[in-house]
C-alpha cells in the first residue's frame, strides 16, 4: 500500500524512418484507498461540527 500516493509518467513514440507513426503519453496515479476515505471522513465530520 502506499502512503501518499504516486504518479506513474511515461511517453511511447514509434518513428519510421524519422516519421513519427503513434505518440501515446502515459499518466496514472496511485494512491491509496483508505486514505482517500480517510480524507472524505474527515471533511464529513468538519460540516458536521456546529459553530460555537
Amino acid at each position: 500500500m502506499l502512503d501518499k500516493g504516486t504518479v506513474i509518467v511515461g511517453d511511447v513514440r514509434i518513428h519510421l524512418l524519422d516519421i513519427e507513426l503513434l505518440t501515446v503519453e502515459l499518466r496514472a496515479r496511485l494512491e491509496r484507498l483508505d486514505a482517500d476515505r480517510e480524507a472524505e471522513e474527515l471533511e464529513a465530520a468538519r460540516h458536521r461540527k456546529e459553530p460555537p
